[in-house]
This record gives C-alpha cells, structure tokens and sequence, in this order.
C-alpha cells in the first residue's frame, strides 16, 4: 500500500495563532500535518489515536476534533497539563473570564500560604512574589479543580483531577511566569538559566503579576478567534495522563493509529527547558534531576548503561560504533553512553508501542536526522531497522528539509562539517504481523 505525505511536518507561520499560540514548543509539528495524515489513513469515526510522546498536544487535539478518541502520553507533567487545556472549547469563554476573576479575588486575599520547603520558585523569584505565584495556583486548585486542600501537583502519579478548564489556567500562570523571568532565557532555545546570586532573583509588585495573568487569560481566549467552530467535546474525546513512552498503561491491540515524534538525538534536555513550569508546580531540585534521567534523548547519564541490542539494527549498531571510536574529547567516555541510552529506549518505545497498536494498524512517525560531531546519525533510517522484525510494513516515507536545527545554534560544528541542515521524515508503517 502506497501513501503520500502532502503537508510538511515542521510547524509554519500559523503555529502563532490558535491553540498552538498558547506554548511554545520547540519540538512541536502542526495541525494541519495532523489533519493530512488522518485523511490520508482513512480511519474510521470512533477509532483510537495515540500519541505516547505526546507533547504540547497536537494529535490528541486534532485527533478529536476530527471525533477520533485520542489517547496521549507524556512523562513530563508540565506537557500533560498543556495538552490537556486544549482541549478546552470555544463554547467555555464566557465561564473562562468569570473563573479568572474569581481565581484572582481567592488569591489576591489568601491569609495562609500553601509553604512548600524549600521553594523551588525562589530560585528565580524573591520569597514574597514566590508567594504570589504559589496562591495563584493554590487557587485555581481550589476554584477550577474543586479541591479544599493544596496539592503539590508534582507528586500526583496521575493529572486525572486536573481538567481541562483548570490546565488551561495553569498555562496562563506558566505564560506569566515565563514572562517575567525572560532575562534568564539562553541562546539556546531549550535551556533556562539560574540566578547567580540571590540579588539577580526577580522582585515583583502583587498586582503587576494578577494584571499580567488576566492579561495571559485574555490572550488565550483571543486566540480561539483563530480556530475552527467545531463544538466537540473534546475531553470526551480524549484520555491525557502521565506515562513513560516504555510502558504505557493501555491493553494489547487497543489502538488504531500511532501519530507522533519520538525526542530527537540531538541531546535536547527537556526537563530543564520546562524547569521554570516545573518549579511552579512544585518540583524540587532533586527530583529535577531524577526527572532528567528519565526523558529520552537527555545528556544526563544514568547508573546502568544498557548493552548493545542487534534488535536495533545494522545501521544503529554502525553509527555507535563510529561514535565509539571517534577521536574528539569524551566520545567513549561520555557521548557514546548518552546515545547508547538514547536507542535502548527508543527500541523499548517501539516494542511497547507494537504491543497496543491493532493489527493492520498505523504507526506514523515524525523522526530528525542529526549529527554526532561529522557522524550521521540517520534516524528515519535506524527507526525502519528497529520495526522490521516487529512485522512492521513501510508504507511511505517523506523526507523534507528542515530549516531549524540545534546545529545551527552550535557555530563550533562547523569544524566538523559545513552543511549543517537537517532531514525531517514522515514515515507511515502497517503493522501486518502480531
């Protein structure tokens, strides 16, 4: 069976308006990508999407817009909670305005402080607009969730009691506080800085941050000028929790379609590009970094360093080999074990994926090539290899030209190569055995 991808999968200029206006998401891909491969797979109405990187929410979204149920995963909370607010309606605007006042007014007057110790926003604020912050918060718990005791939302094993009206205020708050702290953003796009004295943290007046947030609400809803008129129950439709891509809490066979984009092999630390998010809800310094070595794809090294796996196929077992023996600093020491993880998981990732995915069903992934150094890491190519003895059929792959790339922030790679462009790829599978 041939397929062909029209839409390119890279976000373009409409990724500044709707939905996809609320965050910023470097990894994200674009609706309308979405909307291209479920007309191209021909689903039926009712069948199941997952996504178990799901990210900022993109296929869960649009997946039910479309009135497919769509299930997404993610194991950063942070994520959970951003795809969960768009599911939000349109048809909820009116309520939005009036529970931000009242989400305003509980905590504009909050005699008791929900102290979390230490404060992991004091990091980057002063204790007293900490303060501010943590009652915000404290009160969309308590207005938008229907809860009389402060959570730490971190902690919770599960964001079922996080709705999606209540997610959709918690992006506001990130949006504020993202705001506020900008002058602690690096050059590198997926990187927060921290404070290098307790003089350089941010001090703030209590109503220049309530203004600042209504002022986020209000951009928010503006932005569902920019969406379709579809009145879908979208949290009907959908199912958005934590989980690890490796172990994903669905029956065998359960799912029609896969559509997602697994991290990239680029060493991209998502956990401290969402650390400020993580910090608001409540997220210590040493559980930031038990964070980090669970994501896929961070430079963080963890205590067992998995063996090389022939199940991951010529290609994956030639590009460690050459990392292996690179000659530039660290390469044994360090990189090769960041990418020896990276594949043991994406591999496990895949099996378990091949475990809830039906057959004749559709795994439809969005992967980015990459360089170690002047060693090409193919991983379109690597992800083929990895499905064949799963009973994986290829079906069709796109390859399109991807203008952004961690690359081009590094000038120092140029030492190694000149062309620093990347490939992205769409590759759709059949899984026609199992």
């Amino acid at each position: 069976m041939l397929l062909e991808v029209s839409n390119n999968p890279k976000r373009d200029f409409l990724y500044k308006f709707g939905k996809t206006a609320w965050y910023e998401y470097y990894a994200g891909y674009s609706p309308r990508f979405v909307k291209n491969i479920l007309d191209i797979l021909n689903l039926q109405e009712g069948d199941i999407i997952l996504d178990p990187w799901n990210g900022s929410g993109t296929t869960t979204q649009v997946a039910a817009e479309n009135k497919y149920y769509s299930v997404g995963f993610d194991i950063n909370p942070i994520m959970v909670i951003v795809s969960k607010a768009r599911c939000v309606n349109r048809n909820s605007i009116p309520k939005l305005l009036m529970i931000c006042e009242k989400i305003i007014k509980k905590a504009r007057y909050y005699r008791k402080y929900p102290w979390i110790s230490p404060e992991p926003l004091e990091i980057w604020l002063t204790p007293k607009s900490a303060k501010v912050f943590r009652n915000i918060e404290r009160a969309i718990q308590q207005i938008a969730c229907d809860k009389d005791k402060y959570l730490i939302i971190f902690y919770e094993e599960s964001l079922e009691s996080i709705n999606s009206v209540a997610a959709f205020f918690y992006v506001a708050l990130f949006r504020t506080l993202k705001k506020f702290l900008e002058k602690f953003r690096a050059s590198n796009p997926t990187w927060i800085k921290k404070p290098k004295s307790p003089e350089e943290r941010v001090d703030l007046k209590k109503e220049d941050i309530f203004r600042e947030f209504q002022y986020q609400v209000e951009f928010m809803i503006n932005q569902f000028e920019h969406e379709s008129d579809s009145y879908v129950d979208l949290e009907r439709l959908t199912k958005i929790d934590i989980a690890s891509s490796d172990n994903i809490p669905l029956k065998d066979n359960e799912i029609d379609a896969v559509i997602t984009s697994p991290p990239y092999c680029t060493r991209i630390d998502y956990a401290v590009l969402t650390s400020l998010e993580l910090a608001l809800i409540g997220c210590p310094i040493e559980e930031m970094k038990k964070l980090r070595k669970r994501m896929i794809g961070s430079p963080v090294i963890n205590e067992n360093i998995p063996t090389l796996n022939s199940n991951w196929g010529k290609t994956c077992l030639e590009t460690l080999s050459k990392i292996n023996s690179h000659n530039s600093k660290a390469s044994k020491t360090y990189y090769y074990k960041t990418y020896l993880q990276y594949f043991d998981s994406i591999y496990k990732s895949i099996v378990e994926i091949n475990r809830v995915l039906k057959r004749n069903g559709y795994g439809v992934f969005v992967v980015q090539d990459s360089y170690y150094k002047d060693v090409h890491v193919n991983l379109s190519q690597i992800i083929i290899e990895m499905t064949k003895g799963l009973g994986w059929t290829q079906c069709c792959k796109e390859d399109f030209e991807s203008k952004v790339s961690m690359a081009e922030i590094n000038p120092k790679i140029r030492k190694y190569r000149a062309n620093t462009k990347s490939v992205e790829s769409v590759i759709i599978f059949k899984k026609t055995r199992g």
